[in-house]
């Protein structure tokens, strides 16, 4: 086992792969061939790839990388390891992704005390266009990884998937899942159903959300399903798109949120800006505090300004490499969560944090908080 600190080390951002047993088994019967049409993971003769709807295949020779990273590596050799294409399955990818049992070996190994699950496949349940079928998926996701967290109560924890273009199918999982015990859910900084995330289509599921105390895992994602930045980015180069395309959807999402009103008019709301680091954030919260205050007028909605929202509302993810995390730890200290992205290629071990924290010579107290008590604090865990 790697050597750790004294304090709780969360991962407030991993991954699991979804295993073709969620479509053959856990898909209700009536629904798997339509399932099946808009979104799932199929293997070719030497690679992998995901049917999704309007675009047949997609990320043929890609998708494997979300199952490159084993403990023991850094992003640079994953990426390496990734360039030959792999079919998808714990026999050729990351075992962990898959198998619970198997990912407590590795968080043993890394020094990671808990983490937060988001999914892979179906963080791209928001661009199925039929509310019925993408209801079905979500419930059998959600059976699914409550039973890949269920042998692990105290050290794995589960974001919920939503239908979230039927607020009304939205709202009905959300509440079924709560009384299962989920801390969170998944809603990517997209457009929905071509409206922002303010609209008031979404209020009952924002409130609904605020009621049961559901943390939203906002989780940006490089596909073209949902109207974003990736459609522009994507055809300068995927090296672009991937870099880019997560912090500035998050951001475009967080603005939306903050000048709205909605933040003020769900005040006990909780958001986690996930996978695009943090550095950003000071440049965007001292940009919406001037604005807010040059622009009072064409801002009615909005009563706070937007740095005291981030503060009361939000937290966002950072991976260990990130030197921001320590320049900016006064504003950061209470808001910043680690992740590691495992196992997908670029995720980084703590170890990452560690050695970040130690050149910059963090106060103890303050990695405590960055590695684990916000993360804890963020999700309501039942943990500390």
């Amino acid at each position: 086992m790697t050597t750790k600190p004294g304090y709780l080390v969360v991962d407030c951002d991993g991954h699991v792969l979804e295993p073709f047993a969620l479509w053959e088994e856990y898909v209700e019967p009536s629904f798997r061939q339509r399932v099946d049409q808009v979104l799932r993971v199929v293997n070719t003769e030497t690679s992998c790839m995901w049917i999704l709807e309007g675009f047949g295949g997609f990320a043929e020779g890609a998708l494997h990388r979300a199952g490159a990273f084993k403990p023991g590596l850094d992003y640079q050799e994953s990426g390496r390891l990734a360039e030959t294409p792999k079919k998808w399955g714990p026999e050729y990818l990351t075992p962990g992704g898959f198998d619970p049992h198997e990912r407590i070996k590795d968080m043993d190994e890394l020094g990671i005390d808990a983490a937060m699950l988001y999914p892979t496949t179906l963080a791209m349940l928001g661009g199925i266009s039929d509310p019925a079928v993408a209801n079905a998926l979500a419930r059998a996701y959600n059976r699914w990884v409550a039973d890949y967290c269920e042998p692990y109560p105290d050290r794995l924890f589960a974001a919920a998937v939503v239908p979230i273009r039927s607020t009304e199918l939205a709202v009905a999982e959300l509440q079924r899942v709560a009384k299962l015990g989920f801390k969170a859910v998944v809603v990517r900084p997209n457009l929905v159903n071509g409206q922002p995330l303010h609209s008031p289509t979404l209020h009952p599921f924002w409130e609904a959300c605020q009621e049961m105390g559901i943390t939203i895992g906002m989780h940006p994602f490089p596909t073209p399903d949902m109207p974003g930045s990736w459609e522009f980015l994507a055809k300068t180069g995927l090296a672009i798109g991937e870099s880019l395309c997560f912090p500035i959807d998050s951001m475009t999402a967080l603005a939306d949120l903050m000048f709205s009103g909605l933040l003020d008019q769900f005040p006990r709301l909780k958001v986690g800006i996930l996978e695009s680091d943090c550095g950003w954030i000071t440049m965007l919260l001292e940009r919406s505090d001037k604005r807010f205050e040059m622009m009072k007028p064409l801002f009615p909605d909005i009563k706070t300004r937007p740095t005291e929202l981030f503060h009361r509302h939000c937290y966002i993810a950072f991976e260990g490499g990130e030197v921001a995390v320590a320049r900016f730890a006064d504003i950061l200290e209470d808001r910043a969560v680690w992740s590691s992205d495992y196992p997908h290629q670029d995720a980084e071990p703590p170890q990452e944090a560690f050695e970040n924290f130690e050149k910059h010579k963090l106060d103890p107290a303050i990695q405590a908080k960055l590695m684990g008590i916000n993360a804890i604090r963020m999700y309501g865990l039942p943990l500390g």
